[in-house]
């Protein structure tokens, strides 16, 4: 089977091609972020790591539930 290439030499074609590669590179980090809060979030026994997971996904309902569930742990000045 033969390679096969794209002539890239206009510009505007240059243009398009950085702009798909911006758009997959943060579509990219998004999901690595998500995928990380996530992770740490359902494998952390401590409130600060469930903080960290928070931060990385904000919108994930994980996250949430799990420093709610450490937060109710936790006895400090705050909570009582």
């Amino acid at each position: 089977m033969a390679t096969k290439s794209i002539k890239i030499d206009t510009i505007a074609k240059r243009a398009v091609l950085a702009a798909a590669m911006l758009i997959c590179l943060l579509g990219i980090v998004y999901f690595m972020r998500w995928c990380a809060g996530n992770s740490i979030a359902l494998n952390t026994i401590f409130a600060e790591a469930a903080d960290t997971a928070v931060s990385l996904a904000p919108d994930d309902p994980q996250t949430h539930y799990t420093i709610a569930v450490l937060s109710e742990r936790v006895f400090s000045d705050e909570n009582v």
